[in-house]
């Protein structure tokens, strides 16, 4: 079974490839636009023998901009599902008035 971080970095490099500010878990106070990703929990698993040889992780991306129809939510979204072993749901955009920022969320799963 390959590593978390065998697994969980390439989606790291990927998202900054695409946006400069991207961080993993958290992100300091810099400006947008910025991208913060974590991953969750175990959604399933493949076992023989007694025993698991395959994980199913969980985790979310989320992406918040001031540009209306930001080409790197695309960019995001084609890039993670280009990678082999991982699947991505758009979950929605929402309009945060604290912040003045749009927020972009998915959902992933990678084996």
């Amino acid at each position: 079974m390959r590593t978390f971080e065998e697994r969980l970095s390439p989606i790291g490099e990927i998202l900054s490839g695409i946006v400069p500010n991207a961080y993993h878990y958290w992100r300091p106070k810099l400006p947008d636009p910025f991208v913060v990703w974590a991953e969750g929990e175990e959604d399933g698993n493949v076992t023989a023998d007694g025993r698991k040889t395959e994980q199913r992780l969980t985790g979310t991306i989320d992406y918040y901009t001031k540009t209306e129809f930001d080409p790197a939510v695309d960019r995001i979204q084609n890039g993670i599902n280009e990678l082999a072993g991982t699947t991505i749901n758009y979950t929605g955009a929402d309009y945060e008035d604290s912040t003045y920022l749009i927020h972009h969320s998915w959902d992933f799963w990678v084996m």
